[in-house]
């Protein structure tokens, strides 16, 4: 598969993108904010990511609001680290049910950030099972193979007794 072949459907798709958000199609302003991020098919333009982002997340589109929420979590762009606006998001689309959010939140709560996010071990589970679909401590050998050990690490440490 040549160059051309791979270059012409992002073209298509960027181009598409574009025009949709320019509509205001929350998801379009998403997937165009994704490739200003990565500079997947356009120069890439952090802050141009984060305008984005929050377009998209405040017509309430989960996965728009997760990936401002990393975005504050890391710092990205002119953004400075901000746990709170991260946990705020990320507790956002946790709420519509965005898996990966609710994983990220869990690790908020297993690590605590100072005023924003106590820690919470229960809580930290709680959200690790319903982002990883784990019912029980029977399924972490499936996710440790599926997952990672850090994923299951985290989640026996949110599950153990505090002593």
């Amino acid at each position: 598969m040549g160059l051309h072949s791979i270059a012409a459907p992002l073209i298509i798709a960027l181009n598409r993108f574009q025009l949709a958000a320019k509509q205001r199609l929350a998801a379009a302003q998403n997937n165009l904010a994704t490739c200003f991020q990565t500079g997947s098919g356009v120069e890439k333009d952090e802050n141009e990511a984060v305008r984005l982002y929050r377009l998209a997340a405040s017509q309430g589109l989960a996965s728009a609001s997760k990936n401002l929420a990393v975005c504050h979590h890391k710092g990205v762009g002119s953004l400075s680290v901000n746990m709170g606006e991260a946990t705020r998001l990320y507790r956002s689309a946790a709420l519509q049910g965005h898996a990966a959010a609710q994983g990220n939140l869990g690790w908020c709560y297993l690590q605590g950030f100072h005023n924003t996010t106590p820690k919470n071990r229960p809580e930290a589970a709680r959200l690790f099972e319903l982002a990883y679909d784990l019912p029980s401590l029977y399924h972490l050998a499936i996710a440790s193979h599926l997952l990672g050990d850090a994923v299951c690490k985290a989640f026996v440490i949110a599950c153990a007794p505090v002593s």
